[in-house]
């Protein structure tokens, strides 16, 4: 009789579902982003002027430039466009950016307890990044394109790398 007791306790020790490696290491990758966005939103909150002054110094450069090429000028009024959206909108931008983003951290929390609420909620939060940048940025624009086609192709990797965990979820 106490053997069976100590067998049925052995195995439910054992064989508990345990987090996959790759797993954690998604998870940590997430949080490392996560901390580093958050930080660099928090700081820009509370220095904006610093933060408006770099974006103000890389606008002056563009009137250095030789207007020869009418591609190059094309591509230099589309980033002067983008930098003066991200301008007007910089507090829009980075309250949405730090919300989306704690998002993400709290969905990797989740994800880290094996929760599969968390993977949704990233999901969410990927959707959201995209209908930021659609929001605040100007349409028809390259520098808009390249930010949307980067926001896709990172948010998909990682949607499609916490895919193939979803089955170690609960």
């Amino acid at each position: 009789m106490s053997d069976t007791i100590f067998d049925e306790d052995f195995d439910n020790d054992f064989t508990t579902k345990s987090r996959p490696d790759f797993l954690t290491i998604l998870i940590i990758l997430t949080w490392i982003a996560v901390g580093f966005t958050v930080l660099g939103s928090i700081s820009s909150f509370m220095n904006p002027s610093s933060s408006l002054d770099q974006m103000d110094e890389a606008m002056a450069v563009f009137e250095d430039m030789p207007t020869d090429d009418q591609l190059m000028v094309d591509m230099m009024i589309d980033v002067k466009v983008f930098f003066q959206a991200s301008i007007d909108n910089f507090k829009n931008i980075n309250l949405s950016n730090l919300i989306l983003y704690l998002l993400e951290g709290f969905a990797a929390l989740l994800m880290f307890n094996l929760n599969k609420v968390g993977y949704w909620l990233y999901a969410l939060c990927q959707v959201g990044f995209v209908i930021v940048a659609n929001s605040f940025y100007p349409s028809n624009n390259i520098m808009t394109s390249i930010l949307i086609g980067y926001t896709l192709f990172t948010s998909s990797l990682f949607l499609i790398l916490y895919g193939v965990n979803f089955k170690h979820l609960k």
